[in-house]
């Protein structure tokens, strides 16, 4: 799993399996300067991996990723696992705040669609 900083000419020309839309964006003279992030999930590395790979219950896992207090949330099949391109939107630079600029959590499931714990 990775992020980068991208520009916006980037952004619009990537294709995305999920996203966090553009908002309250002021198109001026800069707008093309602005910086975006994207982030790059391996889902099969991560079910090839540790305890996820190692239990046999585990049917999927459910992402949830929180940024700028906005969620975006999917679940993920082991047998449809995939690398997954997400669009997180732009890049608010502060000299005073060094808070991450999102979270990720997974969460394991059975064939049932009930959380386990791996």
């Amino acid at each position: 799993m990775f992020d980068q900083n991208i520009n916006y000419l980037t952004s619009i020309n990537s294709v995305y399996d999920y996203s966090f839309s553009i908002e309250n964006e002021t198109l001026d003279a800069g707008f093309t300067e602005n910086k975006f992030k994207q982030l790059k999930i391996d889902f099969v590395k991560i079910f090839n991996s540790g305890s996820v790979s190692t239990n046999p219950n585990v049917y999927g896992l459910y992402c949830i990723i929180i940024k700028d207090g906005k969620t975006l949330k999917f679940k993920i099949l082991r047998s449809e696992a995939k690398f997954i391109n997400l669009f997180l939107g732009e890049i608010v630079l502060s000299s005073v705040n060094f808070n991450p600029q999102y979270s990720i959590d997974f969460y394991a499931f059975d064939r049932n669609l009930k959380l386990i714990n791996v």
